[in-house]
């Protein structure tokens, strides 16, 4: 399609919790390439799970394989294109898709941003690992233009944090034009983010930006604290 595409859904917009579980979606392809198309939309608002949310209850998310190439425009994302969340908690979640767009690219998230102060973002691993993975080939991983990060694209941190309990796998080759983070490409605002929650666990991982601001972690911070 061209907007808000999504692997289970276009788009979560309601006004009770959501709880997304035990669910995978697998497509196997000869070569993990950026130009495969299976989940894939023209415009913005492409995840591998769920295209667009804009959600002021919790949403839970368990349980969740996803194996199949994402791609899209603008807010791509292994898990979901664009999050803007009151609270949200990932537990047991492997990812193993490339992940291609232009701007606000992520590995989990293309944007992910907070509705009310005091929102959480929640990596909770002690209920099972959270693994962002893709060994098929040296392109593989995620790809963009600018804000593209390892776990997300763009971060708008303005009233909320994202907390880890235990870390998040990252084990991806990370690529842009310009703010390319092995984990946020893009940070705003951010509330005493705690690098210790990410686990870069691959020493062949490799982030690139081809313009300006890359970083091992964040490739730029408008303002906050590490």
């Amino acid at each position: 399609g061209k907007d808000k595409i999504g692997g289970i859904t276009g788009e979560v917009n309601v006004s009770d919790c959501i709880s997304i579980s035990n669910v995978t979606l697998e497509h196997s392809v000869d070569v993990e390439s950026s130009t495969t198309k299976v989940i894939y939309g023209s415009g913005s608002y492409v995840g591998g799970l769920i295209g667009f949310t804009d959600q002021s209850e919790d949403i839970e998310i368990t349980g969740i394989t996803i194996k199949a190439p994402v791609r899209g425009n603008g807010d791509v994302g292994a898990l979901a294109g664009h999050a803007y969340v009151s609270r949200m908690n990932v537990s047991t979640v492997t990812l193993a898709s490339v992940v291609n767009g232009q701007g606000s690219v992520g590995g989990f998230f293309g944007y992910l941003g907070f509705r009310n102060q005091g929102s959480t973002m929640t990596f909770d691993n002690s209920k099972g690992a959270i693994r962002y993975v893709v060994k098929s080939s040296a392109d593989a991983g995620v790809t963009g233009d600018r804000y593209v990060g390892g776990l997300v694209g763009y971060f708008d941190s303005d009233k909320g944090k994202m907390e880890f309990i235990g870390s998040v796998e990252v084990a991806v080759n990370v690529k842009g034009r310009e703010m390319v983070g092995g984990a946020i490409g893009y940070g705003n605002k951010l509330d005493e983010f705690n690098t210790g929650g990410i686990n870069f666990s691959s020493p062949t991982m490799r982030v690139e930006a081809t313009d300006n601001y890359a970083g091992g972690v964040i490739g730029y911070v408008k303002s906050g604290s590490i």
